[in-house]
């Protein structure tokens, strides 16, 4: 909603937020719940085109994408440079009272679906054709984590404030994939033939394997139970080891109470 045809005025609460809190009864002191209130918001878009028959097309089209996600059930993404907020458009009142200079306001209610503004970062680690065999090397004293030999190793760079959730999608070939974050494993024992791919989702807490056919196989009963496979990302910089032997994707979701302004 920055960019042309469609621009948000500048007054609007589409902004804001508020976090949740309750007195303390004893010292009177506020106790924050560490969520923020669910709350409608509105926002003017003013849409303009190059003809008024344009400008008319292009609010009908913004009129069907509101209306689509209503009537499918399911949240759209309303986006603010490249952060995104899940949300329903609830209301809309349209006026055509500029529309001899090829532009319109509409006027939207909003009701999020979750108050978190989302980015999203991908990282993309490419199989390493040099890597040695991955083998993990065994110690006489038991480790709070694997050492490995031979593994390729990259950074993980997760920059916001709070740990991030995360899709990691891992490519076949393989077998056992696991991959070390900083000293946590994520590990299922299960095989991908070429062409097929694992998804681990930290929101949706789901494990499935998409085989070429594009059917999906729960895989969650084959994680590796001593190691927590949906594990957030803690902020800060990781090191990330793996044998080499495949590839994968990590998508972290930063979550922030308004958009960035740079």
């Amino acid at each position: 909603m920055d960019r042309e045809p469609y621009k948000m005025a500048k007054k609007y609460s589409l902004l804001n937020y508020e976090w949740d809190y309750s007195m303390d009864s004893y010292d009177g002191r506020p106790r924050m719940t560490g969520k923020r209130k669910s709350a409608k918001r509105n926002a003017d878009i003013i849409v303009s085109a190059k003809s008024e028959m344009d400008c008319l097309h292009q609010v009908s089209t913004l009129s069907d994408f509101f209306d689509a996600d209503v009537l499918a059930g399911m949240s759209g993404r309303l986006y603010v440079g490249s952060g995104y907020l899940r949300c329903f458009i609830a209301k809309n009142n349209t006026s055509d009272k500029y529309l001899e200079t090829r532009k319109m306001l509409v006027e939207v209610e909003i009701l999020p679906d979750g108050e978190d503004w989302i980015y999203e970062s991908k990282y993309i680690f490419q199989p390493q054709e040099t890597s040695g065999s991955g083998n993990n090397m065994d110690y006489p004293h038991d480790y709070p984590f694997d050492y490995y030999n031979g593994m390729s190793s990259r950074i993980l760079l997760n920059e916001a404030i709070s740990d991030a959730d995360f899709e990691m999608v891992v490519y076949g070939p393989c077998e056992n994939p696991e991959i070390l974050i900083g000293s946590h494993k994520y590990h299922v024992n299960c095989q991908l033939e070429t062409g097929e791919y694992l998804v681990i989702n930290s929101l949706s807490k789901k494990i499935y394997k998409v085989k070429n056919d594009g059917e999906q196989v729960n895989q969650y009963n084959l994680q590796d139970r001593d190691w927590y496979v949906f594990q957030k990302v803690a902020s800060g910089s990781h090191s990330v080891s793996w044998s080499g032997l495949f590839g994968f994707d990590i998508t972290m979701y930063e979550r922030r109470s308004e958009p960035k302004w740079t």
